[in-house]
C-alpha cells in the first residue's frame, strides 16, 4: 500500500512507497536478541524494549535493518544538492535528470516555485518581484539559445563522435544542448526523485535538518513511517531537533562576486596522497557490469591507499559528484566564478551567464541565506575538498570518463587522472573508462560514438 503526505501549502509531495514487512520493533529486537541467544529468536517471540536496551544507549545498528523507499515530488533542485543528497552517505537514490527532462525548463511554472518560495520563506512583494524578474531572465536565456545551440551541438558531435547513429545523434544534440544551457537557470526548479534510506538514517536526517525544506521533507518522510508504525514515536523527539539554518558559505576575500569571472574548464588540485606500494588492480569483467571492487577481498587492501584533493566545479557537476558516495566530501563555498562550456562560449553569450550571477549575487544581500542557496544558477561554482580511496577513485574515474557523461565532470576527471598518474604512471589501466580497457562501449545502444582506436582524452568539446 502506498501511503502520501503532502506539505501545509501543497508544494512537496511525499509517498512512502515500500518498507520492510516487519513491524519495526520486531525487526530491530530480533537483530539485537540473534547476538544474544545461541539459536535464532522468534520474529513474534517476546522482544526486549528497544527503547531503554538500544535507542537510548545508542546501539542503533539494528535499527538499520528496517528500510524505506519514499517517492518526493515538488522539492527543488538545490534542496537536494544541498539538502537530501549533501552530507548523508547512507542513502540510495534516483532522480528526475536535469539532463534529460526537458519540460523541466521549456515550459516552467513560474507561479508554482513562487508558492514553493513562500511556503517556506517570508519574502516582500518587491523581493518576490526581484525573484521572478530573474527567473524570467533565466529562462529567456535559456530558451532563446536553445535552438543555436543545438545545431552547433550537432556540428560537434559529427566530428568528436563520427561512428554515432542519426537517431542518437538528433537525441543527444537536444540533451547536450539542455545539459550545458542549464547553467543560466537556478536551482530553485522542480525535481522529484526516489529516496530509499534505513530507519537510523531517517532519525538522524529528521534531527539534523538544517533549513526549512530539510525540515518539512522529513517531517512528511517521519509522518509516513509512523502512520503505519504509531508505536515508534519515541524515535523522533522534537526536543532533540536541530533549529539553526545551514548554508554554504560565500569566500568573502574572493574577488570574482565583484568581477565576473566566467571559467571555461573546472578546476583540480591534487594534495595528500598515499598510493605508494602494490596495486590490486582489476579485469575488466571485474568492474563491468558489476563492480567488485568494494566487495572482493584481493582488492582490500588497496582501500588504504587515499587520494586528497580540491575541487573547483558548477552547481550543476556537484550534483553529478555526489553521486559517488563512497567518497567523502567537505562543505561546498560558493567562489563566485560561473562556469560557461562550450556551447555557451561559441554562442557568445558568457555576458549573459555573467549577468545571471550578478543578479543572484544581489539577491544574497537580503534573501534569507538558505533561500539564497537554492536561487543560485547550476553555473555558479563551488569548492570543495574530497578524499576517497583507491576502489572509490578507480569505480568514479571508469564512470566518469565515459562520453556519456557530462561535458565538465569529464574532464574534472581528465585533469585527476594526468596527475595521478605522474605519480603512478604503472596505474594507466585502471584510470580508464571501460571502452578504452577492452575496446567495447560498456553502454550498448547508448554508445557515444567516438573513435576507440582514438585513445586522446583531452579532444571533447560536448
Amino acid at each position: 500500500m502506498i501511503i502520501s503526505k503532502s506539505s501545509k501549502e501543497g508544494s512537496i509531495k511525499v509517498s512512502l512507497m515500500s518498507s520492510s514487512n516487519v513491524e519495526p520493533e520486531k525487526l530491530i529486537s530480533h537483530a539485537a536478541l540473534t547476538c544474544y541467544n545461541n539459536e535464532l529468536p522468534d520474529i513474534d517471540g517476546k522482544g526486549i524494549n528497544v527503547y531503554e536496551r538500544l535507542y537510548k544507549t545508542g546501539h542503533h545498528t539494528t535499527l538499520q535493518h528496517y528500510f524505506m523507499t519514499f517517492a518526493i515530488e515538488g522539492v527543488s533542485v538545490g534542496d537536494v544538492t544541498f539538502g537530501l543528497h549533501l552530507a548523508n552517505s547512507f542513502y540510495n537514490s534516483d532522480q528526475r535528470s536535469g539532463r534529460f527532462c526537458s519540460a523541466m525548463f521549456s515550459n516552467p511554472n513560474y507561479d508554482s516555485i513562487g508558492s514553493y518560495i513562500e511556503e517556506f520563506w517570508s519574502v516582500g512583494k518587491t523581493s518576490m518581484s526581484e525573484i521572478l524578474k530573474y527567473l524570467h531572465f533565466s529562462i529567456d536565456s535559456y530558451q532563446n539559445n536553445l535552438e543555436k545551440a543545438v545545431s552547433l551541438t550537432k556540428e560537434y558531435l559529427k566530428k568528436e563522435r563520427p561512428k554515432l547513429s542519426d537517431k542518437i545523434l538528433e537525441a543527444n544534440s537536444i540533451k547536450i544542448a539542455q545539459e550545458q544551457l542549464r547553467m543560466f537557470i537556478p536551482v530553485v526548479f522542480p525535481t522529484a526523485l526516489d529516496y530509499t534510506i534505513n530507519l537510523s538514517s531517517l532519525i538522524a536526517l529528521w534531527q539534523s535538518a538544517w533549513n526549512p525544506v530539510m525540515r518539512e521533507v522529513t517531517n512528511l518522510m517521519r509522518d509516513l513511517f509512523l502512520e503505519i508504525n504509531p508505536s515508534c514515536g519515541y524515535f523522533f523527539g522534537n526536543d532533540l531537533r536541530m533549529t539553526e539554518d545551514w548554508y554554504p558559505k560565500r569566500e568573502i576575500k574572493s574577488n570574482y562576486f565583484l568581477s565576473g569571472i566566467c571559467k571555461e574548464k573546472p578546476s583540480y588540485d591534487l594534495h595528500n596522497t598515499k598510493i605508494d606500494g602494490e596495486v590490486s588492480i582489476p579485469k575488466s569483467e571485474e568492474t563491468h557490469p558489476v563492480d567488485l571492487i568494494q566487495f572482493h577481498p584481493k582488492f582490500m587492501d588497496n582501500s588504504s591507499k587515499l587520494i586528497h584533493s580540491s575541487i573547483h566545479i558548477s552547481c550543476a557537476t556537484m550534483g553529478q559528484d555526489q553521486r559517488h558516495r563512497t567518497i567523502k566530501r567537505t562543505m561546498p563555498n560558493f567562489t563566485g566564478c560561473v562556469y560557461a562550456p562550450p556551447l555557451l562560449k561559441d554562442l557568445g553569450i558568457e555576458n549573459d551567464l555573467i549577468k545571471v550571477s550578478s543578479l543572484w549575487n544581489n539577491m544574497y544581500s537580503y534573501l534569507p541565506k538558505t533561500l539564497s542557496t537554492i536561487m543560485v544558477p547550476y553555473g555558479s561554482m563551488v569548492s570543495y575538498e574530497k578524499t576517497g580511496d583507491l576502489n572509490a577513485i578507480m569505480h568514479e574515474t571508469e564512470k566518469r570518463l565515459c562520453w556519456n557523461t557530462q561535458e565538465e565532470i569529464y574532464h574534472l576527471n581528465v585533469q585527476m587522472r594526468e596527475k595521478v598518474l605522474k605519480l603512478r604512471p604503472d596505474l594507466e589501466e585502471i584510470f580508464s573508462p571501460h571502452c578504452i580497457k577492452c575496446g567495447k562501449c560498456g553502454e550498448g545502444t547508448r554508445y557515444c560514438g567516438r573513435d576507440l582506436e582514438d585513445l586522446g582524452y583531452q579532444n571533447r568539446k560536448v
